[in-house]
């Protein structure tokens, strides 16, 4: 109770938030709806539901930083991360094989056992790298002064992320990109900074920022119905990297900064099980069962409006609560049989190296 109290509920909120975010962006991705040669309202409020799941991704990086910046890093956390990636990984694989009578792989096996270097999850990969990596941030962030560490940032984002948003050549890479996130939000934290100081101005910006991936979504789209080349706009518009993302995640994240809830129960118990979310939802093994058979969001795009729209909102979260139930039943069974195999392995690594 004394760890949850540290969490503030707004933030757990959005955490929760973020990740029905991707959950949608995963619903349009994998069903290929982007790909759909039209340009109407349904496509638009898509390809705004495809932007929203790099937004998510960026502020659920944030909220890491946010926190994690005054925390002291423990070894038995990142084996508890490294031991639900690869129970899912593992467990997941086994299901198919043995319930879903899926052909035996000898790769697939060889990659479910080794899920974060072989990159099963591109984001748990990226995230495990940035936990790791996150001490040292921590430590430049906590000895610099505010200055020294603005100018850092900014030249980080400028070498990193700049050439590849201006002319798609550079030094990108996720996990970087990931520290970078991190390192705005450990900031963030660290100073109290307000990114937008002025509130008109802020209305005007996120404004003026949205209305133009409007246009850029109706252009390609437009655009798309005769040269399919065009496409490839609106997935960089869409890249985690790409400024207009980054301008609506940090507004996003300043007002929920700015919102006053009371400690809540639910909202942190749903939350904590946010990334179990992802490994179960984004395994490779459900994508194309979930989005193409389960839901078969083809067939609800071409109905009705109204249709659409109840399904983009509501299917991601009842998606949310039925892996919520599974990360539960998995936690009540190592709780059950004292599985508890990180906070072992990681007192014996400490007894060694002192790390603690």
């Amino acid at each position: 109770m004394k760890n949850e109290k540290k969490r503030e509920s707004n933030f757990e909120l959005l955490r929760i938030i973020s990740m029905i975010m991707i959950i949608a962006h995963h619903m349009i991705l994998h069903s290929n709806l982007i790909y759909y040669n039209d340009y109407g309202i349904k496509k638009i409020i898509v390809s705004f539901v495809l932007y929203g799941g790099k937004i998510g991704v960026i502020l659920f990086i944030l909220i890491s930083g946010y926190y994690m910046v005054d925390s002291k890093f423990k070894i038995n956390k990142l084996l508890k991360l490294w031991l639900e990636i690869f129970f899912y990984s593992v467990g997941i694989e086994v299901f198919f094989i043995v319930i879903m009578k899926k052909e035996i792989s000898i790769n697939n096996i060889i990659n479910a056992f080794i899920p974060i270097s072989n990159n099963s999850y591109w984001f748990m990969t990226s995230y495990f790298a940035t936990y790791l990596i996150s001490p040292f941030i921590n430590k430049i962030i906590k000895s610099n002064n505010q200055d020294k560490n603005k100018k850092l940032i900014t030249i980080w984002f400028v070498i990193l992320s700049l050439p590849m948003i201006l002319i798609k050549k550079g030094f990108y890479n996720e996990t970087l990109f990931f520290c970078w996130i991190y390192s705005v939000g450990a900031y963030i934290k660290t100073y109290d900074i307000k990114i937008f100081k002025n509130k008109k101005n802020f209305w005007y910006i996120i404004l003026f920022n949205n209305i133009f991936l409007m246009v850029i979504v109706i252009l390609m789209g437009y655009l798309s119905s005769k040269n399919t080349i065009a496409l490839k706009g609106i997935t960089h518009f869409s890249s985690i990297n790409s400024i207009p993302m980054l301008i609506n995640a940090f507004a996003i994240f300043e007002r929920f900064k700015e919102i006053k809830l009371r400690y809540n129960k639910i909202i942190l118990s749903l939350a904590s099980n946010s990334l179990a979310v992802y490994l179960i939802h984004d395994n490779y093994n459900f994508q194309n069962l979930l989005w193409n058979n389960i839901i078969d969001f083809k067939k609800l795009y071409e109905n009705q409006f109204w249709i659409l729209l109840l399904c983009i909102v509501g299917l991601p979260v009842i998606i949310y609560l039925i892996c919520y139930i599974i990360e539960e039943i998995r936690k009540y069974i190592f709780d059950k049989f004292n599985i508890n195999i990180p906070n072992k392995i990681s007192i014996k690594i400490n007894k060694i190296i002192n790390f603690e």
